[in-house]
């Protein structure tokens, strides 16, 4: 950029903009020192002109934004290149010491099923020292000894086989107790291998948090800011603790949707986790459609919600081969429900944490939806910050 004089003051080069809806003005760090003695209503808005040419992230935060492109210019500045870069290291530096860790445990194990195998095949050789097998060896042996095999002789053996044969069937417990006492096969040492297995579980937890930061602003920005609506709910049931918890003991139907909208442009997650239930119904819906049916019964065919009951059924608002069928998971008390919502590919996923079971259904974008809970009875419901936990 050539070097542009300041008009007001033209010894000084002029490095900012200053601007509102009606003018537009080079300046230099005199207009701006005199600028920052004026009352905030006269204060025209200054842009930097060298940082706007090099980062145009920062030319468009200075213009109004709507919340989804606002939402968007703070996920490209919420986390510095420093901090990523060092993000990188801890991911290379966790993943070898899991590495290291699967290697151990696999020699480990792979040593105690060698050295099984080995005392298996011991076993099956010591099996031969049976004095009833020696025996039977022994007779058969004779029988494929002979140069010449008569009648007589063959029936002399199988006369002496059948003799044998009844002597063990007879003597049982001396028989089973020679060939138990040839059994010294091990067992696989458990305790070293589940501390070898809890350290990994303990790794593997440690990365999921190292892995964290680069979630989180899709993630964690949505899910933490969640909560149930004060307004768009039925009047019964009760919403508490910032709006992260609702309840109710009444024995009807009661909606409840959250304050805010499920994003356009990204796919997100929330959580419910499951206090109390009696009958519960999780998933998203129209707010408008809810609306008009008094925050009552919404689920079923034009009832405005996509929700999972407690017992596996599934409602649609839209599909009537995916309404009122037992084709989700059931749940309880204490499990936690993930629900994913992807606008663009027009699909919300519920997965219950303790077992990742999964069911999938096909939604309708063309209205606004927020998340919704459905209560009947003795409830209780918390919505849970990310990670869900």
């Amino acid at each position: 950029m050539n070097p542009i004089s300041c008009k007001n003051h033209p010894g000084n080069l002029a490095i900012f903009l200053l601007w509102n809806s009606s003018i537009v003005q080079f300046a230099c760090n005199e207009c701006d020192d005199n600028q920052s003695k004026l009352s905030s209503e006269k204060k025209l808005k200054k842009l930097t002109i060298k940082k706007a040419l090099q980062e145009p992230d920062y030319f468009i935060k200075q213009f109004n934004l709507d919340e989804t492109s606002q939402r968007i210019m703070n996920n490209l500045q919420s986390k510095p290149d420093s901090v990523l870069k060092e993000l990188i290291e801890n991911l290379e530096k966790s993943i070898k010491d899991i590495q290291i860790m699967l290697e151990q445990a696999i020699i480990q194990f792979k040593g105690q099923i060698l050295h099984i195998i080995k005392c298996r095949d011991q076993f099956r050789t010591n099996l031969g020292k049976i004095s009833y097998y020696t025996q039977f060896t022994q007779l058969i042996n004779n029988l494929n000894n002979q140069k010449v095999v008569s009648h007589d002789f063959v029936n002399e053996i199988e006369n002496n086989i059948q003799i044998l044969f009844f002597k063990m069937q007879k003597n049982t417990a001396i028989f089973n107790q020679e060939v138990q006492k040839q059994y010294v096969i091990p067992k696989l040492d458990k305790k070293e291998g589940n501390f070898q297995i809890q350290q990994l579980q303990q790794r593997l937890m440690q990365f999921r948090k190292d892995i964290h930061p680069i979630f989180e602003n899709n993630l964690s920005r949505f899910s933490n800011s969640l909560k149930f609506s004060q307004n768009q709910k039925h009047q019964n049931c009760k919403v508490s603790q910032n709006g992260k918890l609702i309840e109710t003991e009444l024995n009807v139907w009661q909606c409840c949707l959250c304050d805010q909208m499920i994003p356009t442009d990204c796919s997100t997650q929330f959580a419910f986790k499951i206090i109390e239930l009696k009958y519960v119904m999780i998933g998203i819906g129209f707010r408008d459609t809810v609306q008009s049916k008094y925050y009552g019964n919404c689920s079923g065919l034009g009832a405005g919600t996509y929700c999972i009951y407690n017992s596996g059924l599934c409602y649609s608002n839209d599909q009537s081969d995916m309404d009122n069928k037992y084709i989700g998971f059931g749940f309880s008390v204490n499990d936690i429900i993930i629900v994913e919502v992807n606008i663009q590919k027009k699909i919300v996923k519920w997965t219950k944490q303790s077992t990742n079971q999964s069911f999938s259904m096909n939604i309708d974008i063309q209205k606004e939806l927020y998340p919704c809970i459905q209560l009947n009875d003795r409830c209780k419901i918390e919505i849970l910050d990310y990670p869900f936990e």
